[in-house]
């Protein structure tokens, strides 16, 4: 007869031994993946877009976006030019409706004041020492907006650096980090009203696809946040503009509705969708707005969680604006942060963001990145999705 001790040893004991055998494995493996993934493979691909983008060449200057816009600006403004060239994207614009094939990727100053003087001290280096120290100003903002969020899970900055949008908007030297955090410290500090008002108003005075920001003060009843928001964009507008004489203010209108005119058939918003699609230029707006105001609506039914609201709100502001790019794209992760400070799977959704050409040649193109945007959009926003966690990146 077997015995219960054989019988407890043989039943029992052989199975708890294997498991307790394998569970340090599998754990360590896990952690070995996610050290990996998003440890390792983040920092060399940060360091290979870097070392490439100064010691290539490109057949530009590095960061093509900074040198066309800020770095030039700066160097106009030093020697008391007109930074804005209103003529040449005139010309631009008539030659694309006269048929001429021009390269899509042009860069010149079309920021507002505040911006283009915000930087202009750096505009007296050399470029290179000027590109290398505007990289690192975009890197303290993108990585402060997510400290500012409550984002402590490293993982996280892994899956942010792993990003199209993110890697594609810093070789590119795009602002889209300021306005992050601009927008991170306006939700920080939401019930300070001073501070967190006067950081959306420089958000919307150095760009201004940040104005539907207001919608979430309101809609929040921080009518004073608000109120004072406003104030601060004009004011800074106003004194940055009279800095510099006021060169291009009066212009500064038509410049953007130029810019709006040459790019709507090439970038990745509704405008630039229903433009491509043959849409009159009123009903592209039309369209924009539509999405923008839906976003807007949902925001005002999500008025008892403010968080939701902030989201919705942020992300009208990519509807609204006719010309985005598909490294704007990377702002998604503020609303993500907000929602979720911890790794998940929704850290990962921007990457999915890869355009098939980026400026888009094809209606085609860009209807494709509108639906990934789309779905990305809506993976970020919509929280009754099941809340997915990649066990095997576990730390």
């Amino acid at each position: 007869m077997r015995e219960l001790g054989e019988t407890g040893a043989v039943g029992v004991g052989a199975p708890t031994s294997g498991k307790l055998l394998d569970r340090p494995l599998v754990l360590a493996t896990r952690r070995s993946a996610a050290v990996a993934f998003l440890g390792l493979l983040p920092v060399l691909v940060l360091g290979a877009v870097g070392f490439m983008l100064f010691t290539t060449d490109l057949g530009h200057a590095p960061m093509f976006d900074y040198h066309g816009d800020l770095w030039t600006a700066g160097r106009s403004i030093l020697d008391g030019r007109n930074p804005y060239q209103v003529a040449h994207l005139s010309d631009r614009l008539q030659a694309i409706n006269h048929g001429r094939a021009l390269d899509p990727r042009f860069a010149l100053p079309v920021y507002p004041a505040p911006a283009l003087l915000m930087f202009t001290p750096l505009s007296m280096l050399p470029y290179t020492a000027a590109a290398a120290g505007f990289l690192v100003v975009l890197l303290a903002a993108l990585v402060g907006s997510l400290r500012i969020s409550g984002v402590r899970d490293w993982r996280c900055y892994g899956a942010v650096f792993l990003s199209y949008p993110v890697l594609y908007g810093l070789v590119l030297g795009n602002v889209t980090p300021l306005l992050m955090l601009a927008a991170a410290l306006a939700w920080r500090f939401r019930d300070r009203t001073g501070v967190g008002a006067t950081s959306l108003g420089v958000g919307i005075a150095f760009k201004l696809i940040l104005w539907p920001m207001l919608a979430w003060l309101l809609i929040a009843r921080r009518t004073t946040s608000a109120i004072i928001a406003v104030a601060e964009a004009l004011a800074l507008t106003v004194i940055a503009w009279a800095a510099i004489g006021f060169a291009g203010f009066g212009q500064y209108p038509h410049l953007l509705s130029l810019l709006s005119s040459i790019e709507s058939h090439v970038a990745f918003s509704p405008y630039a969708l229903a433009s491509s699609l043959g849409a009159p230029r009123w009903l592209a707006l039309v369209c924009a707005a539509a999405v923008g105001l839906i976003l807007i609506g949902g925001a005002w039914t999500q008025r008892a969680n403010e968080r939701r609201v902030f989201s919705l709100c942020f992300v009208a502001a990519l509807a609204f604006s006719p010309v985005v790019w598909s490294h704007y794209y990377a702002a998604l992760y503020l609303p993500i942060a907000l929602r979720s400070p911890r790794f998940t799977a929704l850290w990962l959704a921007p990457a999915l963001l890869w355009p098939i050409a980026d400026p888009a040649r094809t209606t085609g193109q860009i209807a494709m990145f509108m639906a990934m945007a789309a779905v990305v959009c809506a993976l970020v926003l919509v929280e009754r999705l099941p809340h997915v966690r990649l066990r095997g990146l576990a730390a």
